[in-house]
């Protein structure tokens, strides 16, 4: 059985590249708006293919359930908690409140690049042992 939070969507979202749009677009937006910072809603698994075809390597994505092994056992707890909610709740709770809203849905107009062309400008060999 695959690993629900494998499957999960989370938000993509560049705080370096995209907040400054984002709070822009939001001053644009009618008052009272609740919103999330993303550019894509994808799966682990989605994401690996995307970094995939950034590095123009094959990457395969091994679904393995998770270890929250980490020392501090409360913290072990948090963190399982946490992926509960993700897993039954959404990453934002989106599927039981659907008040905080999508950039998308602002009614202004707003450019963000998409995770795949945010993947293409990264310097990867900086943060990740890539084999030629």
């Amino acid at each position: 059985m695959a690993d629900p939070i494998a499957s999960s969507p989370l938000p993509y979202y560049s705080a370096v590249d995209d907040t400054g749009r984002l709070v822009h677009a939001l001053l644009r937006a009618s008052p009272g708006k609740k919103l999330i910072g993303v550019n894509e809603w994808l799966s682990l698994r989605d994401f690996a293919k995307v970094l995939g075809q950034s590095l123009k390597k094959g990457v395969k994505f091994v679904d393995s359930n998770p270890d929250f092994t980490m020392g501090d056992p409360d913290l072990e707890e948090d963190f399982a908690d946490m992926v509960g909610w993700l897993v039954e709740f959404g990453y934002d709770g989106g599927k039981v409140d659907k008040s905080v809203v999508q950039p998308a849905e602002l009614g202004v107009t707003l450019d963000l690049l998409s995770v795949k062309e945010w993947c293409a400008k990264q310097d990867w060999e900086k943060v990740l042992e890539v084999e030629g």
